[in-house]
């Protein structure tokens, strides 16, 4: 890390892309067959398939910003694919590489595509979703709690006791703060 900025960037709004495979091997038995996942899905390119829901493509998570960064052509969307994306996106060693190549000694992580979770109208699916991803999001974090501090999703459907129970349970697996969408329409 250059000597100049040492100490001196904190990032407040760091977003991961979530790995491939986090809620079709972490959920429940149960809800397996709905749980969020890759796809292509041709013209879109790689997307979040979240059950009910418009693909969200991956593109837009990290390989089309890191072009977009270098002053580079984007190409088509079609063209990106999940394992385009910086491996610091959801490996928390590379993601501490990624910090020291800007500077940033600390980072504050939020969800990348699992920020469109709350767009589904299935509550109970929709609370282990969150749970699953805090649980991955307290080790991601956990890794390097000194430079990487994560902010958890609550259910914004079902019981309002689902939602208290998953902050205080955020809470106990270190993770700093919580969040929720700015407008829920279904409340």
């Amino acid at each position: 890390m250059s000597e100049e900025y040492q100490g001196l960037l904190i990032s407040a709004d760091g977003h991961v892309v979530e790995p491939a495979d986090l809620w079709t091997s972490r959920m429940p038995a149960k809800w397996r067959d709905k749980a969020p996942h890759i796809e292509n899905m041709g013209d879109l390119g790689d997307c979040m398939i979240i059950d009910g829901l418009k693909p969200r493509p991956i593109a837009f998570e990290g390989p089309m910003i890191d072009m977009k960064a270098r002053g580079e052509e984007i190409p088509k969307i079609s063209d990106f694919r999940y394992d385009d994306c910086r491996p610091g996106s959801w490996d928390p060693d590379e993601r501490l590489k990624d910090q020291d190549i800007d500077g940033v000694l600390g980072e504050v992580i939020y969800p990348g595509v699992g920020l469109f979770i709350w767009d589904s109208d299935n509550d109970e699916m929709l609370y282990e979703v969150c749970k699953t991803y805090n649980d991955w999001l307290s080790e991601f974090a956990g890794a390097h709690p000194d430079r990487l501090k994560g902010v958890a999703i609550l259910p914004t459907r079902g019981p309002i006791e689902w939602a208290v129970a998953e902050a205080e349970r955020a809470e106990k697996l270190g993770l700093g703060s919580v969040m929720l969408p700015a407008w829920c329409d279904h409340r």
